[in-house]
């Protein structure tokens, strides 16, 4: 029992009734990288206000796999998961409790980054080659590369196809690149510095309806686009997470339009 969030935790772990399962249930956790609460800085620092023995591993990782399990979800999207974590823990409790997914490392040195898992009851098994791991930065040069040949924005008629003159849509981007070319230290910050990746996967529902059986439910399209990321974290830094956010949406644009998913 949780006091502070069970009036809303409790109705989404109850078990789902037939009707519930129209819905496609998604859970998304920061789960706090163990590198990160063994630190000495962290725990004395950061932590201040909690009991040292709450962050040991041994007391964190069963709540978190109880926790995890307990909405019964056909989506699961972590952050800050520890490589071994994943490896020894995560992956092989959720695939005994039919989930697939994959983990994408940060584009640095630190062992942590995201994960995501699917219910194969509710999506076909995905191959290797329709998950992608992209790291956020390289978006940002690769934005920069386009507005140096002078693709970017362009509203041309003899573009390849309607897809890329939708995209061409994006023409906020234009701005962001003209902010960080008058800001060296904000172009370093969002090129340089920064690790973040972005997780795609192209799912495919076993069962897509286009009249849900619950009334109030919505359809269920055949395809679907699933994205996972964590922004930077600095607590002074929304400037850098909005331009990260807005390069990550139009990847997932760009991503969906590729492949034709609702």
């Amino acid at each position: 029992w949780m006091p502070i969030v069970s009036p809303v935790r409790d109705g989404w772990t109850q078990k789902r009734s037939a009707s519930e399962r129209d819905d496609l249930r998604v859970l998304t956790y920061n789960i706090l990288a163990d590198l990160y609460t063994s630190r000495d800085v962290d725990q004395h620092l950061m932590y201040a206000h909690c009991d040292l023995s709450h962050l040991m591993r041994w007391r964190r990782m069963p709540m978190l796999i109880y926790e995890i399990l307990a909405y019964n979800a056909d989506v699961i999207c972590l952050q800050e998961v520890d490589t071994s974590i994943y490896d020894t823990l995560l992956r092989p409790v959720l695939e005994s409790k039919g989930y697939q997914g994959f983990y994408s490392n940060k584009a640095s040195t630190q062992q942590e980054g995201c994960a995501m898992f699917w219910s194969t009851s509710c999506f076909e098994e995905v191959s290797e080659f329709d998950t992608k791991t992209i790291s956020i930065r390289d978006l940002f040069a690769e934005h920069e590369d386009h507005l140096l040949k002078g693709n970017f924005g362009s509203t041309d008629d003899n573009s390849e196809d309607a897809g890329n003159k939708q995209l061409n849509k994006w023409n906020s981007m234009d701005e962001i690149l003209d902010l960080m070319g008058k800001h060296d230290e904000l172009r370093r910050i969002a090129r340089e510095k920064t690790g973040q990746i972005l997780q795609v996967a192209n799912l495919t529902l076993k069962n897509p309806r286009d009249d849900a059986t619950n009334a109030n439910a919505a359809s269920k399209p055949k395809r679907m686009i699933l994205a996972n990321t964590h922004l930077f974290y600095h607590p002074m830094a929304d400037h850098i997470r909005a331009m990260q956010a807005y390069v990550v949406c139009k990847k997932i644009d760009e991503v969906r339009r590729q492949d034709g998913s609702d």
